[in-house]
């Protein structure tokens, strides 16, 4: 009579229980100081011939800014490393960047 044995791969072995999903938000704040030069060539698009640069600066220059630099914020702020490999508790852990959840969005974009 031959003996069957059935072994279990060392991988399956190893798989992990559990899927965990850490989702962080990171705060800071940048400041950009502009001439009027400056502030108004940025709003040319934008200027309503019409109206006192003064009477419109806040609003036109929220508006030029705002989608532009959170293109710079996502180009230049979302180098998060793929892996970050560390130990908790003395265990080897790596967190994986999810590409799907990194994004940049301003919460407010203040001109005074």
């Amino acid at each position: 009579m031959a003996t069957t044995t059935t072994t279990t791969p060392a991988a399956a072995l190893a798989a992990p229980g559990y899927r965990i999903r850490v989702p962080f938000t990171a705060c800071g704040a940048y400041e950009l100081e502009l001439t009027k030069a400056a502030a108004k060539a940025i709003c040319a698009d934008y200027l309503d011939p019409d109206e006192s640069w003064a009477d419109q600066a806040e609003h036109t220059l929220e508006t030029a800014l705002e989608g532009a630099i959170e293109g710079l914020f996502n180009e230049h702020l979302l180098n998060f490393p793929a892996v970050i490999n560390s130990k908790l508790e003395g265990r080897a852990i790596a967190l994986k960047l999810d590409d799907n959840a990194s994004s940049v969005e301003i919460e407010a974009l203040e001109v005074a």
